[in-house]
């Protein structure tokens, strides 16, 4: 009788246990694949890029962008990306509903037209800000024949072209200030706020496609695409792991009693670490954002072995001599160590570094350390720099 008491119980037990299993299994759990294969409710992790956040919540996709200021834990924008025919969910008031994907756009910068080209979306851009910001070959030709709109940027932007446009999103930098984003809104256009260029690390600034590709539905391509890129940057910066010798530089111009550092963002003081060399103005907070003073940066510049990214087109040291005498005391222009990033430019004379060059930061990376160490790159050309002689 104990026997069969015994088996009893033991039977009973299974049954429970199973019962409890099945119901477990059955239970959507936070990261549930729904019917249709999205994630319910996924984080999607970033690697490098700071300023924007993804979230997937039952097949659409929330997005929020921060500015670049230091610091900045309020997002200046938040999206919901909703895929078309697919029911608006509930939301909060402050976010942008967008349907993707988005078919007509316009850009105001060669970094977002970059990105449309590698992600093959360029046929949706239907205005650009102009040619002041964007270099590209293809859209100033457009422009010039009529087949793409110039809307204008910053406090010049025309709205009554962009309402003519009728674009899904108008992406713009987040720098142009918080006066612009409110007044798009408010001619019922939406704003795509775009923080790329402040990104301190220059895979954070690539990332960004998949910002772009969240817009476009093309996710996956998105991702594909960063992660090559990712891959080559960093066998680059692994050339220089054991490199014990690092040598000083500086980046930047005099300009009006000044030093502006606009042509050395944080992504690229960064890069020169992962070169191998040791920015002079890195533990420096710019006043205004990029300027520092003079004094300070003429000192530097007597002690820096190299002086990169000088002003605007400069290919002699000639030209950058005759912008300021003083230039005359650096070190890097006595023994000849002066580079600019114009070695590969558009039509219209403009540098490609900045439209072009950040997508494939890996380039970039490589010219630097052929210049600060080319016993690493034996034959390496350089592609976005120029000695200047």
């Amino acid at each position: 009788m104990n026997h069969i008491k015994s088996s009893l119980r033991w039977a009973l037990s299974l049954i429970i246990a199973l019962l409890l299993f099945s119901i477990q299994a059955c239970k959507p759990s936070e990261h549930a694949k729904t019917a249709s294969g999205t994630e319910a409710n996924e984080a999607v992790p970033l690697r490098y890029a700071k300023l924007f956040t993804m979230k997937r919540e039952n097949g659409c996709t929330r997005i929020d962008v921060f500015a670049g200021e230091k610091n900045s834990s309020v997002p200046v924008a938040r999206y919901l990306l909703v895929p078309r025919g697919k029911a608006v969910p509930e939301h909060d008031a402050d976010m942008l509903v967008v349907k993707t994907p988005v078919r007509r756009l316009t850009c105001d910068n060669g970094l977002e037209v970059s990105f449309l080209d590698l992600l093959g979306a360029s046929k949706a851009l239907v205005g650009v800000s102009g040619k002041v910001l964007i270099s590209h070959d293809r859209v100033h030709r457009a422009i010039d024949d009529g087949t793409l709109a110039v809307t204008g940027y910053g406090r010049s932007t025309n709205m009554e072209t962009l309402l003519a446009l009728k674009p899904d999103v108008t992406f713009i930098i987040t720098s142009f200030g918080v006066d612009l984003p409110f007044r798009l809104r408010s001619y019922g256009i939406t704003p795509g706020l775009f923080s790329a260029y402040h990104e301190e690390h220059p895979l954070g600034v690539v990332e960004w496609i998949r910002f772009m590709g969240a817009f476009l539905g093309k996710e996956s391509l998105a991702e594909a695409i960063f992660r090559e890129k990712e891959a080559a940057y960093l066998a680059m910066q692994q050339r220089v792991r054991k490199v014990q010798k690092r040598p000083t530089v500086i980046a930047g111009y005099m300009r009006k009693g000044t030093w502006s550092t606009m042509t050395a963002p944080r992504s690229f003081v960064t890069m020169l670490d992962h070169a191998g060399a040791d920015y002079l103005f890195k533990e420096l907070e710019p006043e205004r954002g990029y300027l520092l003073s003079g004094e300070v940066a003429m000192q530097a510049g007597q002690q820096a072995a190299f002086w990169l990214n000088t002003h605007s087109q400069a290919s002699t040291l000639q030209e950058v001599l005759t912008e300021d005498g003083r230039y005359g005391e650096f070190r890097s222009v006595r023994e000849g160590r002066v580079y600019n990033n114009n070695g590969s430019c558009f039509r219209n004379g403009k540098t490609r570094y900045w439209d072009i060059g950040m997508t494939e930061p890996d380039q970039i990376l490589a010219d630097l350390v052929a210049i600060f160490h080319p016993e690493l790159m034996p034959g390496h050309t350089l592609r976005y720099y120029r000695r200047l002689e």
